[in-house]
């Protein structure tokens, strides 16, 4: 057994409140910790931290909101064979409710913060590369999805997020580039997002 001990701290840059707490953790699985740790340049204590907050703010979620993991190549291969107006109509008619649905179960609510801390937390779940950059005095926001999942799934992504923008948030959003690998949007928003 492996204890670990976290120490009470308040950021000064996010201003979040840490508590201490002691766990005691099997040996062989904090040393597979250390060494992914290792692996992606961060210490353990950020690992830790993050695989809580994966586990209380979308794991702990799946099951009640419906979610249902599948392999990236099957995903592509079922959608290669749906015509382009089924996408428009899959987007329209079952994914927009479908988001509804899990956004209230896993977030408790509808607005763009959540919206989005949802749809970043969705893309890393899938493996999917997703950069997020902010210009303008904070105002214009900037997405890159490099998910090579095929033009159908970019298409159903696209329709979607504009569905959701449009009916559910009243923002515009502004489609960059869509493409077999990759699909970029953007939007304004000049509230500033609350750190999640």
């Amino acid at each position: 057994m492996h204890v670990i001990r976290h120490h009470n701290n308040t950021s000064k840059r996010t201003r979040k409140i840490t508590t201490t707490i002691t766990f005691r953790i099997d040996t062989d699985t904090i040393n597979k910790l250390r060494t992914e740790s290792t692996m992606h340049d961060r210490s353990l204590n950020t690992s830790v931290n993050q695989i809580l907050k994966s586990y209380v703010q979308w794991d702990t979620f799946e099951t009640r909101a419906g979610i249902m993991p599948l392999a990236k190549p099957v995903v592509a291969q079922l959608l290669a064979y749906v015509s382009k107006d089924d996408i428009t109509n899959l987007a329209k008619n079952v994914a927009k409710s479908a988001v509804q649905d899990i956004m209230l179960v896993m977030k408790g609510k509808i607005d763009l913060d959540s919206f989005l801390s949802w749809f970043e937390t969705l893309m890393q779940k899938s493996f999917i590369e997703i950069n997020h950059t902010v210009e303008n005095d904070d105002t214009t926001h900037r997405y890159i999805v490099k998910h090579n999942l095929g033009e159908n799934w970019a298409l159903l992504i696209r329709n979607l997020l504009q569905i959701i923008f449009n009916d559910l948030l009243g923002i515009r959003i502004e489609i960059i580039n869509l493409s077999n690998t990759t699909l970029v949007f953007q939007f304004e928003n000049n509230q500033t997002r609350s750190d999640q």
